[in-house]
């Protein structure tokens, strides 16, 4: 499964008029970086300050290869993601939610990996629930002889499928570690 685009991008105003007056500025690479917990780190520093976690977000997009990037201004700053370019959280109250404040896509499809990581699959593509949020999630997940086979939510079963963590990246069609080509 490859990642969809968003239904609608949304570039800042400032963004669209550095890229219209500087249109060939370099790539950037290695700089930007997106953990499994949906925090932002530059050159290896987490980013901590709001508005700069939501500019980032917000110019969060991905190319035909499958790199994800930021948009800042001019220039391309390609993500470097732990797992996946998406992240989930899940609470008892709201159930399954997207990090950064976008709405929750519908789900599609549920994924086991081989060291207890769930992933989802939604419209926007796929993503890993924070690690922090899996024993709560556990309780949807039934298992058969200690296999799991199927999460129940909001009164709907899904088959949970099993995938290697090696592949992910491969089959949803993104890129770990973008390089320049």
């Amino acid at each position: 499964m490859i990642n969809t685009p968003p239904e609608k991008i949304i570039i800042d105003k400032s963004v669209q008029k550095a890229m219209a007056k500087w249109p060939d500025v370099p790539e950037c690479f290695g700089w930007l970086s997106l953990n499994r917990r949906a925090e932002w780190s530059i050159k290896g520093e987490k980013v901590h300050h709001t508005n700069t976690q939501r500019f980032l977000q917000r110019n969060y997009n991905f190319d035909n290869l499958g790199r994800w990037f930021v948009q800042n201004g001019p220039q391309r700053a390609f993500v470097s993601l732990e797992y996946t370019p998406r992240l989930y959280g899940f609470s008892n109250h709201s159930g399954f939610y997207i990090h950064h404040e976008a709405k929750m896509p519908d789900l599609l499809e549920f994924f086991l990996d081989e060291y207890g990581n769930l992933l989802l699959s939604t419209a926007l593509g796929v993503g890993v629930v924070d690690d922090r949020d899996l024993s709560a999630a556990s309780d949807l997940i039934e298992t058969v002889n200690d296999i799991p086979t199927k999460l129940r939510y909001r009164d709907k079963n899904y088959k949970i499928k099993s995938i290697a963590k090696a592949v992910v990246p491969q089959h949803f069609g993104f890129v770990l570690n973008p390089k320049q080509i």
